[in-house]
């Protein structure tokens, strides 16, 4: 509104009921409802193995429930006549990524989060700064700043 983008009289009208809602990675209790409802929508007779849950429950969600229900539905395709939906259906950032180094239900400060992105981006990109940089979408000088910082490895 502020800034002009969106109409002050709209934002009265549909400013009805305000309702807080945390991000995914804050309800962790509700991934496994979530992860069964999307499953029922895309999956005819699948089900999640136990090792596809956890990767599913130990995932940050930077992209919320869209991002979950994308991920189950891109698992059922990949899954084609299985009816166990395997963490290899997985994205590989679920599995090797930031997601898969947090433990289930833990909690962690934003250094530590922002210290295992940089080194998966890294890894991803076999240490060309360049590449990791424009990824994190930050200057290289800013990216050797913080390699230093929290001593990483530039290659997997």
């Amino acid at each position: 509104m502020q800034s002009g983008a969106f109409r002050r009289d709209l934002y009265y009208r549909l400013n009805v009921v305000s309702i807080a809602l945390p991000p995914l990675r804050e309800r962790e209790g509700d991934i496994p409802l979530l992860a069964n409802h999307f499953l029922q929508r895309y999956g005819v007779d699948k089900t999640l193995s136990r090792d596809t849950m956890r990767y599913l429950c130990n995932y940050h969600w930077p992209g919320n429930i869209r991002e979950l229900e994308n991920v189950i539905e891109r698992a059922c395709v990949l899954a084609r006549n299985n009816e166990l939906i395997l963490p290899e259906h997985l994205p590989d950032v679920l599995l090797n990524g930031l997601g898969a180094q947090l433990p289930i239900g833990g909690r962690h400060s934003l250094e530590t989060i922002e210290k295992q992105h940089i080194q998966a981006v890294l890894d991803e990109t076999n240490g060309i700064i360049k590449h990791a940089a424009e990824i994190l979408g930050i200057d290289r000088s800013t990216l050797y700043k913080k390699i230093e910082k929290y001593e990483l490895r530039k290659t997997a």
